[in-house]
């Protein structure tokens, strides 16, 4: 799973914050979308971090082909 969702120490990283709930606010304020686990910690997966960030790995390795239309 540690490739799905990102590590308490890389939202530390990503946001500059230690304290959840400041993490939280910066995340809220930067349009990301997470979930508050039963643990208490956030749970911000890596695709809603790339689609924020505007990752282009991976991207249009699935467009259809038209060519024969």
């Amino acid at each position: 799973m540690s490739d799905l969702i990102l590590t308490q120490d890389q939202i530390k990283e990503v946001t500059g914050y230690v304290q959840q709930t400041s993490q939280a606010k910066w995340l809220r304020d930067n349009r990301f979308k997470f979930l508050i686990g039963g643990d208490g910690l956030i749970k911000l997966s890596r695709n809603q971090f790339d689609l924020v960030m505007g990752a282009t790995i991976g991207k249009g390795k699935n467009k259809p082909d038209f060519s024969n239309l």
